[in-house]
């Protein structure tokens, strides 16, 4: 059963010092267009292609990729991440859970 009341209020205002606005928040803090930020347990690189093991972790200001190992080519911006990978595109917020993303290309779109 659903019981509806009309002009009743939820919550008494407390007395006092009432807060008469939230403060501001500051915007999200974003990386530049085309930045990318790396954490790793283990980090090593050969040539433009990072590796990242252990706790990996690749975001930029479009994307962001979690999972067990990563690679990421600077010179293709393509993305490898194998095991309990994570990705979310912020621009379209989508999300993905899997196993594996091979050759992804993660260009941004400016």
């Amino acid at each position: 059963m659903l019981v509806l009341c009309v002009g009743g209020t939820a919550q008494d205002k407390p007395a006092g010092n009432p807060i008469s606005a939230a403060p501001k928040l500051p915007p999200p803090a974003s990386l530049p267009h085309g930045d990318w930020f790396f954490q790793a347990d283990h980090q090593s690189s050969e040539g433009s292609v990072k590796k990242l093991q252990g706790h990996a972790e690749a975001e930029s200001a479009a994307y962001l990729v979690r999972a067990d190992e990563i690679e990421y080519d600077d010179d293709t911006r393509e993305v490898v991440a194998h095991g309990h990978v994570y990705f979310h595109s912020f621009e379209r917020n989508e999300q993905l859970w899997c196993d594996q993303i091979g050759r992804a290309s993660c260009r941004e779109r400016v």
